[in-house]
């Protein structure tokens, strides 16, 4: 890396023209070992492997140079844990990371753009708008929504709950009487989301899955009724587009339509699967989430962006405006202006730019650009899932998206065979544990994610299924 190194002796904190040269010149050699870093290293390096350091590096009391931190970040922080923006990377549920995006995140940094409000940065909520309309109409949903870009799944559930309770007029005085319907392959963040809103004081109603680990729909609408019956108040169904732990989508449609005849809210999980919708084959699959009341999507996992970003959908955006909406006498200048203002549709008020990254990547690469990539998941899921059982290996359900569990007969051995690919092999998995049985399972996302990648772990398998015989 480029050795000028940039010791200011000025009082001011902005470089001056010459050092922001050298700055962005040193920057651009950096962002090329990263690169190789990120298309030529192991999807996951165990911190057994980390190279010794001194801690006082990591103390801000200490000054040290520019050159130095980023030698420290190559040195260590790419050395060790999940390479979160490689192909090999096909655990938990995976994003990407694009160069434009990051140029994107990066302009939206240095300009400190405040998109709280439209007065602040007309242009950057204006984006940010264009984005969650856009976001709706690729779901479904008729105008009169209204949404938000938020951080993540977690904010975004946080929100859509907090919408759902106010326009239902959830109080202390009615609360134990409300019931909330989910299946057990729910995502935790929901139940973050229930104990921050106080919706964990209603009733909540864990309803069993079928072999495909989707919400059984009969037992669901029995247990409404029934509650129903009791003079209990059925609130809210979470469905699942995409789950986590197995990729499954619940029956949408037909939640859909009795939570309708039932006057419950229907709140939908799509964190993961929500941008499939791009495609022909998630449209199927993802049919009937036009008429939920609301979801969240995670363009950090669909669309390949950077941690984190997050969007929430009302359908009925006046409930979200309801829900959020604040005066305050310091803000009087910015409510002279008509655009709706992120503020005013969240929890946040101090926010970043976070959607500049996201709008440029989409408008560099063109939507059908990402509808290709999603489709290529999706192939390559299903590649994986019948090649797998060809090897002696159990599977799962067939993959609905892009998520595929497969395992040995002796979860002794599974154990060995994770902790195996962990250490030695260039991809990453992850497992997951349904009942007393431990699976291993793979979530193809990444839009660097390859078929020689997935061919990789496939030889791999191969490999140690013929090393340990006994094992299949």
């Amino acid at each position: 890396m480029r050795k000028k190194v940039i010791n200011m002796t000025h009082d001011s904190f902005d470089f001056n023209s010459p050092e922001r040269e050298i700055l962005l010149n040193t920057l651009k050699e950096f962002t090329e070992i990263l690169y190789r870093h990120i298309e030529g290293s192991k999807g996951y390096t165990s911190q057994d492997n980390l190279t010794q350091y001194d801690e006082n590096l990591l103390n801000p009391r200490d000054k040290d140079s520019y050159n130095n931190l980023l030698n420290f970040i190559d040195s260590h922080l790419n050395k060790s844990g999940i390479n979160a923006a490689s192909g090999r990377h096909l655990g938990y549920i995976p994003g990407g990371g694009m160069l434009e995006s990051a140029i994107g995140n990066y302009i939206a940094s240095l300009g400190n753009y405040y998109s709280g409000v439209s007065y602040a940065a007309p242009i950057a909520v204006d984006i940010e708008n264009h984005l969650i309309q856009w976001t709706g109409e690729v779901m479904g949903y008729e105008p009169g929504f209204l949404g938000n870009i938020t951080s993540g799944g977690s904010l975004a559930h946080l929100t859509a709950l907090h919408t759902a309770k106010n326009a239902r007029k959830i109080n202390s005085t009615n609360i134990r009487n409300q019931c909330i319907y989910f299946s057990s392959e729910t995502h935790n963040s929901i139940h973050k989301a229930l104990k921050i809103t106080a919706l964990e004081e209603c009733h909540i109603r864990v309803i069993p899955v079928d072999d495909n680990y989707c919400v059984d729909t009969q037992v669901l609408e029995s247990r409404i009724l029934s509650d129903i019956k009791a003079g209990l108040t059925p609130f809210m169904i979470v469905s699942n587009a995409g789950s986590t732990n197995s990729g499954a989508v619940d029956d949408l449609s037909s939640i859909s339509k009795f939570s309708h005849k039932h006057n419950i809210w229907h709140h939908v999980d799509a964190a993961y699967g929500g941008f499939f919708n791009l495609t022909h084959r998630g449209k199927v699959v993802l049919n009937g989430i036009q008429e939920s009341d609301s979801m969240i999507l995670d363009p950090h996992k669909g669309l390949f962006q950077s941690y984190g970003l997050g969007i929430v959908l009302i359908k009925n955006g006046k409930l979200l405006q309801k829900a959020f909406t604040e005066h305050a006498d310091y803000m009087r200048d910015a409510e002279t202006i008509e655009s709706l203002s992120p503020a005013n549709l969240s929890i946040e008020l101090t926010r970043p730019f976070r959607g500049l990254g996201m709008w440029m990547a989409l408008k560099i690469h063109g939507i059908g650009k990402f509808s290709e990539a999603l489709n290529q998941k999706l192939d390559l899921a299903d590649m994986f899932f019948n090649r797998i059982k060809t090897m002696g290996f159990e599977t799962g359900p067939n993959p609905q998206l892009s998520v595929v569990l497969f395992r040995l007969e002796n979860d002794e051995d599974n154990t060995r065979l994770i902790q195996d690919i962990h250490f030695n092999c260039s991809v990453f998995i992850s497992s997951t544990n349904y009942g007393d049985k431990l699976w291993l399972r793979i979530a193809v996302l990444s839009h660097r994610t390859r078929r020689e990648h997935v061919e990789e772990l496939l030889d791999y398998l191969n490999g140690w299924t013929q090393n340990h015989p006994a094992s299949v």
